[in-house]
C-alpha cells in the first residue's frame, strides 16, 4: 500500500476530480427524485421514466464509493482492487446496464417532448404510465442480458500483493486465436467481449440518432421561426408558438450537452479497448493509454450519471420546486 504522501499530483487531481463528480452525482440525481416524487407525484409516464433514471445514477454514484476509498488505499494497481468478488460483479453488470439504458431513456424523453412542442401530438394518450412502466421493465432485463454475460469476476494476486478484480468470460469455444507467420499464438480474443463492443456500438448508435434529432429540431424551429415573422395575424397563436418554441430550446440544450458528451466520449473509449483486445496496444507498457482510459471512464459516467440532472435543471418546473426545497428565488425564463 503506497503511503498518501506519496501519491503524485496527477493522481491527487484525479481523485479530487472523481470525489466531486460522485458527490454532485449522488446529491443531484437525489434532489430530482425528491422534487418529483413530492411534487410531480409521477403523474407523467415522462416523469416516471427520468426517476428510474435517476434511482440509476443515484445506485451507480452509491457504488463508486468504494472504489474512491480503493484508490487510494491502493493507487497503483486496479480501481478495484482490494473489492469482494460480489461487489465487483455488481459494478461491472449494473454499471454497463445503466450506460445502455440512460440514452434509450434520453431518447424516449426527447422524441415524446419535442413531438409535443412542434405537432402537437397526443403523446400522452399513447404513452401511459403503464406503457412507461412496460418500457422501462423491458428495456431494463434486454439490457441486464446483455450486461449478465460480464457477471463473472475472480479475485486475483497483483504483482504487489493486492487483491484486483478481474473479468471472466464465459463462451471459450467461441473465442478467435490470432497467429504470426509463424503460427505462434499473438493474441487470445475472446468472443464475449465482443458483446461488451456491440453494447458500446449501440450506445454510439443511440446518441448519433440523438443527433438527428436535434438536427431536425433545429429546422423545424427556424422554419416556425420564419412563419412566425410572416404572420401576425393572431397574437394568441404567436405567443403559444414562441412558448413552445422556447421550451424546445431549453429541450435542445439538453440534447446538445448529453448527446454530445455520450458520442465523442462512447467512440473513442470502445475504438481504443478494441485496439487493445486485438493486440494492437499492449497496456502494460503503454501508460498513457492507461491514463485516457481511465478519464475517458469517468466522464462517461459523467455523461450517464448527469443526465437526468441535466433533465432537471432544463426543465422549468423542477428547477423551480427545487428551488423551493432550498428556499432560493429561481428565474424560470
Amino acid at each position: 500500500m503506497a503511503p498518501l504522501f506519496l501519491l503524485t499530483k496527477r493522481y491527487i487531481f484525479q481523485v479530487i476530480v472523481y470525489t466531486i463528480a460522485v458527490v454532485i452525482g449522488i446529491l443531484g440525481n437525489s434532489l430530482v427524485i425528491l422534487v418529483i416524487t413530492r411534487y410531480k407525484k409521477l403523474q407523467s409516464p415522462i416523469n416516471l421514466l427520468i426517476t428510474v433514471s435517476a434511482a440509476s445514477g443515484l445506485i451507480l454514484s452509491v457504488l463508486h464509493i468504494p472504489l474512491l476509498v480503493s484508490g487510494l488505499l491502493y493507487p497503483s494497481t486496479n480501481s478495484l482492487s482490494g473489492q469482494s468478488v460480489e461487489f465487483c460483479q455488481v459494478l461491472v453488470t449494473f454499471y454497463l446496464t445503466c450506460l445502455m439504458y440512460t440514452p434509450l431513456t434520453l431518447l424516449i424523453v426527447c422524441i415524446y417532448r419535442l413531438a409535443d412542442i412542434y405537432f402537437h401530438f397526443k403523446l400522452h394518450r399513447m404513452i401511459t404510465k403503464k406503457s412507461a412502466t412496460i418500457l422501462f421493465l423491458a428495456s431494463w432485463m434486454i439490457f441486464l442480458s446483455f450486461s449478465i454475460i460480464h457477471f463473472h469476476t475472480v479475485i486475483t494476486e497483483s504483482i504487489n500483493q493486492n487483491g484486483s478484480c478481474i473479468l471472466i468470460y464465459p463462451l471459450p469455444l467461441f473465442d478467435i486465436d490470432t497467429e504470426d507467420s509463424n503460427r505462434k499464438l499473438v493474441h487470445h480474443i475472446m468472443i464475449a467481449i465482443f458483446a461488451q463492443r456491440i453494447n458500446g456500438l449501440i450506445l454510439a448508435i443511440v446518441s448519433v440518432l440523438l443527433l438527428v434529432i436535434i438536427m431536425y429540431g433545429v429546422i423545424i424551429e427556424q422554419v416556425l421561426i420564419n412563419r412566425l415573422s410572416k404572420d401576425e395575424s393572431n397574437n394568441y397563436r404567436i405567443e403559444n408558438e414562441r412558448n413552445g418554441m422556447k421550451r424546445s430550446r431549453q429541450i435542445l440544450r439538453l440534447l446538445y450537452t448529453c448527446t454530445i458528451m455520450l458520442t465523442i466520449l462512447v467512440i473513442p473509449l470502445n475504438c481504443l479497448l478494441m485496439m487493445i483486445m486485438i493486440g494492437y496496444i499492449n497496456l502494460q507498457s503503454s501508460t498513457s493509454v492507461l491514463f485516457v482510459l481511465k478519464w475517458l471512464s469517468l466522464l462517461i459516467y459523467i455523461a450517464v450519471v448527469y443526465n437526468p440532472i441535466l433533465y432537471g435543471y432544463f426543465n422549468s418546473g423542477i428547477r423551480y420546486r427545487a428551488a423551493e426545497v432550498f428556499h432560493v428565488r429561481v428565474n424560470l425564463s
